[in-house]
């Protein structure tokens, strides 16, 4: 038993104080002795906030990736005019508080790298708002509401585990005609400021809009409540067909009928606004627009329309050449045209696949020769995710070849490779390498792994929040950046040896000509002139994708101004700064340790090369900000500046006073 003396006490009072002042710590160090513990509060609340306040304006985003405590529950996105010009007001005030943090502490280096991205962040936000790209609002064919909503009712995006949180599903579903209308204001103020989407981006939407209008019992929106008896086993059934008939009442009376509003608006009154061409240009001061989205989708501040038509024009030839040199490998004759090449691969048997289990097969065969070279250019720590990877065919509905799904932030749900077998026919053996390559490993999912468990990188940079329907007018979520890695991890294939056979060649090189051809088309179309078949012609000339693919690549390009630069942009940086690297450090360039520095440095493009730098210096400090997000239960007022530190001089004195009448005599 512990004798509780006056010696005794001042010592537990003593702990209790000791370790009010070092929780924390390690960032507080971290940040440098010279900030101090006031900036480091401060620096770390700015961040804190930053995340919480952007998640919050994205509810339905949240909720899909697990945010739930940022949450009420019942929430859809806000996208009223009033709400969407509070946006830029307050990157301003985020702005101002990073640079007053730089301007009145000595900061160290990868703290101070932080917080100019995040100035970098408002910035493109204040600056993209100007643009006002939310009068573009979403309705195309790819993200309209129509596709957004009842992807987010359908799919596992909200939390089912508890009757209120079916309540709040049937909450959500009566706020759509809500979020519906305040679509329809945004168009219509579109159509008086001369911003209209443009036919390219509407027509398909007419047969996707009709195809909502099903029996309650049959919709999208309904797909949640389905299955509320097995999930809720225990809860008395009168309440699970209460919720389930009024969610099928709201989506008969409320949902379908509002979806039908819109439909009629769009393809009725709108068509008329739709714009003059499919070039974004077109529109009132177009051309700045265009300007705004490749510096918003690049991150790149001094690149022009120009140049990087010219830099995808100049990759197309070398490509070209290249395709050549493997069809006389492959024993065509060395007169052969592009176009008979590349009709001759896909029609060539052997490069079929006879059913869909042969065709996943196929992946994961070549998931495992490529995860089997890994280690030559990956260091242990970055290959400690590589296998937690599944291979699985498209869920129902899903269009492309293939995409990549990451992992839940909590490491419940693995990564996961998606492959489209409902059409077998359309994969050939000599696309594949490159495919897999990019969406599984080295690419996407050994990417997003090591950004995901990366502890030393704040939250808005690990979990990026990009509002999708609002470019340039929004927050970069780096697409240059991911994109450009999974390029990159194409590129550096060759240097692990899996393009030794000419025909994994060829699906290299058909990969790159798709990109560097994106550069050429989408500057095309929007900055100068290009028509829509004059897109899908250079795409027909001068990629291996049918015709239809490329007039589906092309209606994309035209409703997604700029995004389609990104990825070859992306990748040209981090081959340019790596062989920077390698001349500056000669015969002392480590090529694991280079990769392991670019994954750690999600964030503009034009701030990589200096952060790269920074992190193969092994001479400062790194900051802990943890795996997982800790939202705070009470959100801080925005210009919080870290009160919890300003109480610790109280607490000294505190333990003054106590001490000196514990140990009087």
């Amino acid at each position: 038993m512990i004798q509780l003396t006056r010696r005794n006490c001042c010592l537990v009072l003593g702990y209790f104080l000791f370790a009010s002042r070092v929780e924390g710590q390690e960032s507080v160090n971290s940040i440098g002795a010279a900030a101090g513990r006031h900036a480091s509060n401060q620096i770390q609340d700015l961040f804190q906030d930053y995340f919480e306040w952007k998640w919050r304006i994205v509810p339905e985003s949240a909720s899909t990736k697990g945010l739930f405590d940022l949450l009420n529950g019942d929430e859809l996105n806000d996208m009223s005019l009033q709400s969407i010009k509070t946006i830029p007001i307050q990157c301003q005030k985020f702005q101002d508080r990073a640079q007053k943090l730089l301007d009145s502490f000595k900061i160290n280096p990868r703290t101070e790298h932080f917080l100019n991205v995040l100035k970098y962040e408002t910035k493109a936000c204040i600056n993209g708002f100007q643009q006002e790209g939310y009068l573009l609002p979403p309705i195309s064919f790819m993200n309209g509401i129509h596709i957004k909503l009842t992807k987010f009712f359908k799919g596992n995006n909200m939390k089912l585990q508890s009757l209120k949180d079916y309540q709040n599903v049937v909450k959500r579903l009566r706020k759509i005609p809500n979020q519906i209308d305040e679509v329809l204001i945004l168009l219509k103020l579109g159509v008086d400021s001369g911003k209209t989407h443009a036919n390219e981006s509407i027509f398909r939407t007419k047969e996707q809009l009709e195809r909502l209008q099903v029996r309650p019992e049959a919709s999208e929106f309904y797909e949640s409540f389905k299955n509320m008896r097995k999930i809720l086993p225990n809860i008395d059934i009168s309440y699970i067909d209460s919720i389930q008939s009024d969610a099928k009442t709201i989506i008969r009376e409320n949902v379908l009928p509002a979806f039908k509003k819109l439909e009629n608006y769009i393809h009725g009154p709108y068509l008329k606004h739709l714009r003059a061409k499919p070039g974004i240009s077109s529109i009132h001061n177009g051309q700045q627009y265009y300007e705004e989205c490749l510096r918003f989708y690049t991150t790149l501040s001094d690149i022009s329309p120009e140049e990087i038509h010219n830099i995808g024009t100049t990759e197309v030839q070398n490509l070209r050449k290249k395709v050549k040199d493997v069809a006389v490998n492959l024993g065509f004759p060395s007169d052969i045209t592009f176009s008979n090449f590349i009709k001759a691969m896909q029609d060539d048997p052997t490069q079929q696949f006879a059913s869909q289990n042969e065709t996943l097969d196929h992946f994961k065969m070549l998931m495992s020769r490529i995860n089997s070279r890994l280690n030559l250019t990956f260091g242990d720590n970055e290959l400690s995710e590589v296998n937690r990877l599944d291979v699985k065919p498209f869920p129902p509905g899903q269009g492309g070849l293939a995409y990549y799904n990451g992992p839940s932030i909590d490491g419940k749900r693995k990564g996961a490779f998606y492959v489209n077998l409902y059409n077998v026919g359309a994969l050939k053996r000599f696309e594949l390498m490159a495919l897999t390559m990019h969406e599984g490993n080295p690419g996407h999912h050994l990417q997003i792994t090591q950004v995901a468990n990366n502890n030393y990188v704040p939250f808005f940079l690990k979990l990026p929040v990009h509002i999708w329907n609002r470019s340039p007018s929004s927050f970069p979520s780096y697409t240059a950046y991911t994109e450009g890695w999974a390029l990159y991890a194409e590129y550096i294939g060759h240097e692990m040896g899996l393009y030794d056979d000419p025909n994994d060649m060829v699906s290299y090189i058909s990969w790159a000509l798709l990109r560097a051809s994106r550069l050429v088309v989408d500057t095309g179309i929007h900055a100068f002139d290009w028509s829509r078949e004059e897109a899908i012609e250079y795409l027909v000339a001068n990629t291996a994708l049918s015709r239809y693919s490329c007039e589906a690549q092309v209606d994309r390009y035209i409703s997604w101004p700029g995004q389609a630069t990104a990825y070859k942009m992306g990748e040209r940086m981090i081959r340019e700064v790596r062989k920077r690297q390698e001349k500056k450090l000669g015969n002392t360039f480590d090529v694991k340790k280079f990769h392991a520095s670019v994954l750690s440095c999600i964030g503009p493009l034009e701030m990589l090369e200096k952060c790269i730098e920074m992190e193969q210096s092994d001479e400062q400090p790194k900051i802990f900000y943890g795996k997982v997000p800790m939202i705070k239960r009470e959100p801080k007022h925005l210009h919080s500046s870290g009160d919890k530190c300003a109480k610790l001089p109280i607490f000294s004195f505190l333990y003054i006073v106590l001490l000196i009448i514990f140990l009087k005599p």
